[in-house]
């Protein structure tokens, strides 16, 4: 019966250390490290192409939008890539990657929701 209690403590333990696990914040001074799958998406209609990062593992994020509003985004599995001009050279669709950069929070409006992960380097 103590083995059971003990195993039961052991397992609520880890389910509140993972429920407590810290969002990463948008707009934060700080660089990140993300690490996933490129894909290049094309929009019917639409000249040029996305590049989107399909993460390895669902990540968190929470910030404040432009106006103030505060958000929290949870068990986001992919991610939009800004790729700036001076960037030699931009990953490969379907390339496995680990990249830094900023998460940037969405838009003022409410109807674009995206959030932009501003690319510094590819490591």
């Amino acid at each position: 019966m103590a083995s059971i209690r003990a195993g039961l403590v052991f397992v609520l333990l880890f389910a509140q250390s993972v429920n407590a696990a810290e969002c990463l914040v948008a707009d934060s001074d700080s660089p990140l490290i993300l690490r996933g799958i490129v894909e290049y998406h094309r929009e019917a209609g639409q000249p040029g192409v996305s590049l989107i990062l399909h993460l390895e593992a669902p990540i968190c994020i929470r910030g404040v939008k432009f106006g103030g509003q505060q958000f929290k985004r949870e068990a986001i599995s992919s991610i939009l890539l800004g790729i700036p001009a001076h960037l030699n050279k931009a990953p490969r669709d379907g390339e496995r990657v680990v990249l830094r950069g900023k998460i940037g929070g969405p838009a003022i409006n409410d109807r674009d929701e995206n959030l932009t992960f501003g690319l510094i380097e590819v490591l």
